[in-house]
């Protein structure tokens, strides 16, 4: 994912190419790019910091407290809602793909997976009968069933407060207020700090992470490194032009990215799309859903359903009126990850 979208700096010090490297990605010698860590220090940079100084509408002055605390995203941050165990398994990943040979644990997930419809009870009463005829089996609980999935998967939720009446979140800059800046509702409905409403994150980098865990999805994330290097030689042997343009990586802001060494062969590209849902007939959108599209997979996959990465789920009943602050989660992350 290219650092620069959320104003934070790629961390990778690997160059594109070498003079020289019948492996070059550059069209021409470059000097390699200067690893930058912090905020970045780049005249953009002074302008964007001198910008948030000046600026005296309030909604656009929240606009860039979100993107002043994108700029320097860490892991480490108080806007990391991580479990330490999620945040651990990202800074040091498991190398082996999951053992299928484990008659128990295939047993649980073909019951939890035909049960997806179902309720827990039923799952459970499932396993109960199971157990009774073959007490000796060791089939995974529930509980246990979704923890074992969602370390195979990367999907590991991320629950923030939000206002009833779908105006905001209570993140980044917002996250110590107690009541909505739009509507006034208050953040909490007793004095047990019981939220009035919650929504659903899932972060990005731990199911990337899943992906490179098996060898058939990790070949054909190395869709967009091959394809890039066989344009890149197209190119030369055209005179510097491209015959046919057949996706983006055809194109040529995404070509000088990769040039300059801002995307690089070990970076991967995504695309994020928001929508509103109809959950249910003749009843206007009550549920706001966004995606990472994985742009290293090949065009005939990319869009498939399986391929595609859940972001984030937002209630209704309303169109949320601050969409920076359902969006900072899942921004928050990816910029720690770069």
């Amino acid at each position: 994912m290219d650092s620069d979208e959320v104003e934070n700096p790629h961390n990778g010090t690997s160059m594109a190419g070498t003079p020289g490297d019948p492996g070059c990605l550059a069209d021409s010698p470059a000097p390699p790019p200067t690893p930058v860590r912090g905020p970045q220090s780049s005249e953009s940079a002074f302008n964007l910091e001198e910008l948030a100084e000046v600026v005296c509408l309030g909604d656009i002055k929240l606009a860039m407290d979100f993107i002043q605390a994108l700029r320097v995203a860490s892991l480490d941050d108080e806007h990391n809602r991580l479990s330490k165990d999620a945040v651990e398994c990202l800074q040091d990943p498991p190398t082996a793909p999951v053992d299928p040979s484990d008659r128990d644990f295939r047993l649980g997930l073909d019951l939890f997976l035909t049960h997806l419809k179902s309720s827990q009870e039923t799952y459970t009463l499932t396993r109960e009968a199971i157990l009774r005829r073959h007490p000796d089996d060791n089939i995974p609980s529930y509980d246990q069933m979704k923890r074992r999935i969602s370390e195979i998967t990367g999907v590991v939720p991320i629950v923030h407060h939000m206002c009833p009446n779908s105006c905001l979140a209570f993140t980044g800059p917002l996250a110590k207020d107690e009541a909505c800046r739009k509507c006034g509702h208050p953040r909490y409905i007793d004095e047990h700090q019981t939220p009035a409403q919650e929504f659903y994150t899932i972060p990005i980098g731990p199911q990337l992470q899943a992906l490179w865990a098996n060898a058939d999805s990790a070949h054909n994330l190395s869709y967009r490194r091959r394809k890039t290097h066989e344009i890149l030689r197209e190119k030369a042997c055209n005179g510097g032009t491209i015959p046919c343009f057949e996706d983006f990586l055809h194109g040529n802001e995404y070509l000088k990215r990769v040039r300059t060494g801002d995307i690089q062969d070990t970076d991967m590209v995504l695309m994020l799309s928001l929508d509103g849902a109809q959950l249910y007939a003749h009843k206007a959108s009550d549920c706001w859903i966004y995606i990472w599209v994985v742009f290293d997979h090949a065009p005939d996959a990319r869009y498939m359903k399986k391929h595609v990465l859940p972001g984030g789920f937002i209630p209704g009943p309303n169109k949320p009126k601050i969409i920076d602050s359902f969006l900072f989660v899942g921004l928050h992350h990816l910029a720690a990850l770069q």
